[in-house]
């Protein structure tokens, strides 16, 4: 199995009263600039270089939606989340108040193996990606990961229970 890791570069430069925060992962970059002139400046220097489409104020980047508020920038993944609940055919289920069932702990001995493991791989890769926002799933998602190598169909009716609670 081939596995793909991306490192996001992060960097950061704060001279003379500007502040410049430059986030580049793959081919997407955010600037974040506290000076108007700063960001044309540093627009333009890439265009040189680079085939640059200046897309405005933020508002999504790599899953993450951004909500400008008075105190400063909302992250959430909204539309992630609903992606998810409809690629699962999860929309529409009961909802649950919790990311966990109280249950116990899962284990590798539970239930019978699964056919076709991508479905539950793939779950547990988009809820990874959400815990980025949503730290009250995080000790959920970690016990779905524990078992990636060889999930049954009681860590995939888990998995369900936290899109549930989604």
């Amino acid at each position: 199995m081939l596995v793909l890791m991306w490192t996001p570069c992060y960097s950061f430069y704060n001279h003379n009263n500007i502040c410049i925060h430059v986030l580049i992962c793959v081919e997407d970059i955010v600037v974040i600039i506290n000076s108007s002139h700063a960001i044309s400046l540093i627009i333009s220097t890439l265009s040189n270089e680079f085939a640059v489409k200046d897309l405005g104020p933020l508002s999504f980047f790599l899953g993450i939606q951004v909500t400008r508020t008075t105190d400063g920038l909302h992250l959430h993944q909204g539309k992630y989340v609903t992606d998810l609940l409809h690629r699962t055919k999860m929309v529409g289920a009961k909802p649950l108040s919790t990311p966990c069932s109280f249950g116990g702990k899962l284990s590798k001995f539970s239930g019978g193996p699964l056919s076709d493991s991508t479905k539950y791989r793939s779950v547990v890769g988009a809820l990874q990606n959400l815990t980025l926002t949503r730290p009250d799933i995080f000790y959920s998602v970690n016990q779905f990961c524990q078992f990636l190598h060889c999930p049954t169909t009681v860590h995939l009716t888990a998995t369900k229970h936290i899109l549930r609670y989604l």
